[in-house]
């Protein structure tokens, strides 16, 4: 009779270790789940994070292509176009202005002559001229006070294929 006792016990036993065990499993596989799900949810967020952002980069390309900033070349790469080169560099004279000089010395003189076929072109250099604290003599005759400055624009002028329509003029004295 002991020995009946002491198998049923053990059965018994045996049975509730199993039970708590596949309890425990059970709970395991909840978690596994929960966290499988929490995974995919974040997986889901970053994918719509990066929708939004491909969209904004699309946008703001079709935006500078729109107004003629940039344009596309051979194997779809994109560069600045002259009006764009030149809207980037005001932007950069702007963060930039410089302080007027007011010594003595070296003067610098940009003469410039862009057809009307390049308006916003002119108007943008203009706008450079300005930010970077050049003298209008005339409308389209401005007066550099910096050597840094007028060296920085005869290498814009360059850069921006404008260089036959802008000349540059060292002075050593302007009367009045």
């Amino acid at each position: 009779m002991a020995k009946t006792k002491d198998i049923i016990s053990n059965i018994i036993l045996d049975f509730i270790y199993e039970s708590d065990r596949l309890a425990s499993m059970r709970s395991i596989s909840r978690y596994v789940y929960y966290d499988y799900y929490k995974l995919k949810e974040e997986r889901d967020k970053q994918k719509e994070i990066i929708k939004k952002k491909r969209r904004k980069i699309q946008n703001s390309i079709y935006y500078l292509k729109k107004k003629g900033l940039i344009e596309y070349r051979e194997n779809d790469k994109i560069s600045l176009t002259r009006k764009g080169f030149l809207r980037f560099i005001l932007d950069k004279s702007f963060r930039h202005r410089s302080k007027k000089n007011t010594t003595q010395g070296e003067l610098y003189i940009v003469i410039f002559y862009i057809p009307e076929n390049l308006r916003n072109i002119r108007n943008l250099f203009r706008k450079v001229l300005y930010n970077f604290s050049a003298e209008m003599i005339q409308k389209s005759v401005f007066l550099v006070r910096e050597k840094q400055v007028y060296e920085y624009l005869k290498e814009l002028a360059k850069t921006a294929d404008i260089k036959d329509y802008v000349k540059f003029i060292i002075a050593y004295k302007i009367e009045k």
